[in-house]
């Protein structure tokens, strides 16, 4: 994750920051309450990779990047981030890189995930928030979605994560 001031876009970036910080709050007990210099930061994927696999109970975990670029520079969550985890615990990290069916070049970006940055699984975002806009993507869209599930499978690709959350807007 990458919170850092340097990182955010604008006043919904930040708005969408404290949110979150103040958020974790409500569900965790306060001994694991995060101070703001630790939340607004860059956590390195050393840090992150520490935190999950030596300082609690995890023994596996999936990274994806997070495509959330009207608020953050990097989207929040970069996909080097997770291809460093990854390098540094390959038995312990898998990675599902966003694909968006809605952008030019997408079949590409696929093939380069697979091929090249070693993704093991996609991620697919159905609703997504750009330029003021919502976005959203039926899965059963054979215009959109239908070709990159198509992709998927011939790149032997047997994961397709789909995000589940409240749909924007």
């Amino acid at each position: 994750y990458d919170m850092s001031d340097s990182n955010i876009r604008g006043g919904s970036g930040r708005d969408f920051a404290d949110s979150t910080f103040h958020h974790t709050h409500l569900y965790q007990p306060e001994s694991y309450y995060m101070d703001e210099a630790k939340w607004y930061k860059e956590h390195t994927a050393e840090e992150l990779s520490r935190v999950l696999f030596v300082e609690s109970d995890v023994d596996y975990t999936i990274h994806h990047s997070l495509p959330i670029v009207d608020f953050w520079e990097d989207g929040m969550v970069a996909t080097e981030k997770g291809r460093q985890m990854k390098e540094l615990t390959p038995h312990r990290v898998s990675l599902y890189e966003v694909v968006n069916p809605l952008s030019d070049g997408c079949m590409e970006h696929m093939e380069w995930a697979v091929n090249e940055l070693g993704a093991n699984g996609i991620k697919l975002y159905p609703a997504r928030y750009r330029n003021g806009q919502d976005l959203r993507i039926a899965l059963n869209d054979n215009d959109s979605a239908r070709p990159v599930l198509e992709k998927a499978a011939e790149l032997d690709v047997d994961t397709v994560a789909v995000h589940k959350s409240l749909p924007i807007g």
